[in-house]
């Protein structure tokens, strides 16, 4: 009783920030704040399969668990793992400014800009593995501050047994603090990589990815997500820059609070950046942001969001009072609005588009024919509504068409398709898609009905073949300047619209920063030897 009395307001703002999370989140299948990955995990948890490259094989696992809860779909309780996820994380947040400061409404105050964010509240409320792999690498710097560097070893290999994204946050803990970097704590991270054996004891018919005797098994999965991120990682084009600068701008601005941008630069103000830990866990999701090709990877600032709530609360203690109460007030604003505009059902994708296409536009597809959606999410939402219902729709993903491995599954199950082996991949997709489409009878596709709820049909794709040809958006090579709007960023509503079509250009991010780093390299050189000749003289 006397714990209660103690803390009765830290229990109120955790209580709160769970009932408002529970209250939003997705009570069915939903797209929206870019739930691309939902209705397949909830497949590859309820039946254990691989969801995707990555896999995430400890979040299914979890997620298996979540599916016995007897009440609500099977959506919303692997939802709920989200949920109690963005609670956990508030509760540490809380925790450790509590532990930085000794002040109680410094504390509240983290939790709640944190808890009450708009890109918390919308990964909080659905299904993803991020806000998981957020409260997990919260719990880790926890247990560091406090010493516990076992229990901080076994976190961060639950972390990387989560997803690999966890490693943006994870790698400057281990690099900052040495504790962790003995042989037997780094033997306790390595232990959960056993957990990846998910991957190749479960991937079999049907196979949503490629088949594990084609790939190497767990190896081939750990290839294919490391290719991946080569892939995204920096080779955002040059000309989309100051756009994705000014996009991260706004999401920051809007998820702190505006104000609270005050007090998080007053906390590592003077402070040795370098070898502060809590500045490279907040700034390396958002350089990685910022520089990749996916706009989508928008979802990775979830740590920086977590790890900047604490920064404010630190920032808190040295600013003049009104720039706490702005920060305080401003706070409890957002937190209010977000909390009534992410409500999932309600304020939020009212028809839940997802729903619809599942229960309703499958249905068209007789059993043993094809369709070919637009969008990888319609694609695999095919798998499970197969599973669930009995049925046979095959499943073919235009995305994927110009890879041989892929091209070997749909000749065996009897698909036919012609190939120009074009050097240019969206030409070459493009061919191919309309080939299925001509040497196929009865393939179906589908097309957007809505865009900010990625509302669509299912129809038969012979007269709607343009349906199927993906074009940019932009020409290559211009540059774009005006911002997106944070929220339409958040929510995805603006992903089909603008988002349809990612450019890659050779003038990208990561050839500058080489072409830069080379540079640097080439002056520190000859300063080096200016030196030397002025010593030798």
């Amino acid at each position: 009783m006397s714990f209660l009395k103690k803390y009765y307001l830290e229990i109120i703002v955790i209580a709160l920030i769970f009932c408002v999370l529970l209250m939003d989140a997705a009570p069915s299948p939903t797209w929206i704040n870019t739930d691309s990955d939902g209705i397949h995990y909830t497949f590859s948890a309820e039946w254990l399969y691989p969801s995707h490259k990555g896999s995430a094989p400890l979040f299914l696992l979890l997620g298996k668990l979540f599916l016995f809860i007897p009440i609500g779909t099977e959506f919303w309780r692997m939802a709920l793992i989200s949920v109690i996820s963005g609670t956990v994380a508030s509760l540490f947040i809380l925790l450790i400014i509590k532990r930085k400061t000794d002040n109680k409404w410094f504390s509240m105050i983290g939790a709640l800009i944190y808890g009450g964010s708009a890109l918390a509240i919308s990964q909080n409320t659905i299904v993803e593995a991020y806000p998981l792999v957020t409260a997990v690498c919260l719990g880790v710097y926890y247990f560091c501050l406090n010493q516990k560097w076992l229990t901080a070893s076994i976190l961060i290999g639950v972390a990387g047994a989560i997803h690999p994204t966890s490693m943006l946050v994870i790698l400057p803990m281990i690099v900052l603090y040495k504790e962790l970097r003995t042989w037997r704590r780094l033997g306790v991270m390595a232990l959960f990589m056993l957990i990846y054996l998910y991957v190749p004891l479960t991937n079999r018919p049907p196979y949503m990815w490629f088949p594990s005797n084609e790939t190497g098994g767990v190896l081939g999965f750990v290839k294919d997500s490391l290719e991946t991120a080569f892939m995204l990682s920096g080779k955002l084009a040059i000309y989309d820059f100051p756009k994705r600068i000014l996009d991260a701008t706004g999401l920051i601005l809007v998820d702190f609070a505006v104000i609270g941008i005050v007090p998080l630069i007053v906390c590592f103000k003077k402070r040795k950046l370098m070898r502060n830990v809590l500045f490279w866990m907040m700034i390396i999701p958002a350089i990685y942001y910022a520089t990749n090709l996916a706009p989508q990877t928008y979802v990775y600032l979830q740590p920086t969001i977590a790890f900047g709530a604490i920064a404010i609360g630190i920032g808190l203690k040295r600013v003049n009072k009104k720039i706490l109460y702005a920060t305080a007030v401003a706070t409890l604003v957002m937190f209010i609005f977000n909390a009534n505009y992410f409500d999932i059902g309600r304020t939020l994708d009212k028809n839940l588009s997802a729903t619809e296409y599942y229960e309703v536009e499958l249905n068209k597809v007789p059993d043993g024919q094809i369709l070919m959606p637009y969008y990888g999410w319609e694609w695999a939402a095919i798998y499970r509504y197969n599973k669930e219902n009995d049925r046979n729709i095959i499943p073919v993903c235009i995305d994927t068409l110009a890879n041989p491995i892929y091209q070997k599954m749909l000749t065996e199950q009897g698909i036919k398709f012609d190939d120009n082996l074009n050097d240019d991949r969206l030409i070459r997709q493009n061919y191919l898609a309309l080939s299925v489409v001509e040497l196929n009878d009865n393939v179906w596709t589908t097309a957007t009905t809505d865009d900010k709820t990625y509302g669509c049909v299912v129809l038969p794709a012979k007269g709607y073949e343009s349906l199927l040809n993906k074009i940019p958006t932009e020409p290559a090579g211009s540059w774009h300047f005006l911002p997106s709007n944070p929220y339409g960023i958040i929510t995805g509503s603006i992903e089909i619209e603008q988002w349809k079509f990612i450019t890659m250009s050779n003038h990208n991010m990561l050839f500058i920063s080489l072409v830069i780093g080379v540079c640097y390299l080439l002056y520190m050189m000859a300063e080096r030897m200016l030196l030397r000749k002025k010593v030798n003289a």
